[in-house]
């Protein structure tokens, strides 16, 4: 794989959204500890004082920021911010925004309290570079250790998830269900579809169409039908299908196991490779919802 292609694999991967207290705290913390203890970039030249009081204003103005790009963006790119498809890429271009508020913050305080003779190019030129330079280290780090934190913690609750399937690991029969059907109606009140509850994998968003993806023969078989996606899910019985994406709705004794990324949960299902994603919101409900099966 050329460098190219592996930096675009690595920006798309999963990665999970954390804002919190601490995500809001912690930028500030790291630069005021920075500033003031290992005092880069002729900081050492100052006071103890000056060198302390400037840490602690440029550490507000840091986790203040991150306040600001956040807030920002929800209102701004409500989409763009979806937890379920939040990743690395996703997670770079808000560190870059937050580092990009903090330059501005900086230089306006410099103007603002006429605290430099430089002309203001040759200012803003500087404070760029100094923010950019102390801020690199941090980022890179903090989003490896994230990624490696809720990979490894979301692969051991997606074992125990998988224990949960007790004897849901072997393939379904059919015999239990397969007298029940479900008639699947476009939104004109047509039947385009009817199955057994067994044939049933999953049902995916699509549009203004539901993809029903079910076995036929012990082939997988699609059928796209206009309507939507919750309309079938509350036609189908919760006891038997789990809602858990806004775009997908799974048939629980198809799950052959539960797998975990750095950002939610997949479900592995019998019938094909393709992993059914559950959304952060739904992840709670899912181990109630395998233990009942």
């Amino acid at each position: 794989m050329s460098d190219h292609l592996y930096i675009l694999s690595l920006l798309g991967k999963p990665h999970p959204f954390i804002y919190n207290t601490t995500s809001i705290v912690l930028p500030g913390v790291v630069t005021f500890m920075l500033i003031a203890l290992i005092a880069p970039f002729g900081f050492a030249a100052l006071s103890v004082i000056h060198r302390l009081l400037f840490a602690l204003v440029i550490g507000f103005v840091s986790s203040i920021s991150v306040i600001l790009v956040v807030t920002s963006f929800r209102k701004i790119l409500p989409n763009y911010m979806q937890e379920d498809s939040w990743t690395v890429g996703k997670e770079v271009t808000l560190y870059i925004s937050v580092v990009a508020v903090i330059c501005v913050l900086i230089f306006l305080f410099f103007v603002v309290l006429n605290l430099s003779t430089t002309p203001l190019s040759d200012l803003f030129k500087k404070v760029a570079l100094f923010t950019a330079a102390i801020s690199i280290f941090p980022i890179i780090i903090q989003v490896l250790y994230e990624q490696y934190r809720f990979q490894k913690r979301s692969a051991v609750n997606a074992l125990a998830l998988t224990k949960n399937l007790g004897s849901n690991s072997k393939v379904p029969s059919g015999v239990d269900n397969g007298a029940e059907s479900i008639r699947f109606e476009a939104e004109n009140g047509k039947v385009e579809l009817q199955l057994g509850m067994d044939q049933i994998c999953y049902l995916k968003a699509d549009g203004n169409y539901v993809e029903v993806f079910y076995l036929n023969q012990e082939k997988m078989e699609k059928k796209l039908i206009r309507n939507r996606l919750k309309v079938f899910a509350e036609q189908l019985p919760g006891r038997l299908f789990f809602h858990c994406h806004k775009s997908y709705v799974v048939n629980g004794k198809q799950i052959l196991s539960v797998e975990g990324n750095a950002r939610n949960f997949e479900l592995t299902l019998h019938a094909t490779s393709f992993r059914v994603p559950v959304s952060r919101s739904k992840s709670e409900k899912l181990s109630s919802f395998l233990k009942s099966l």
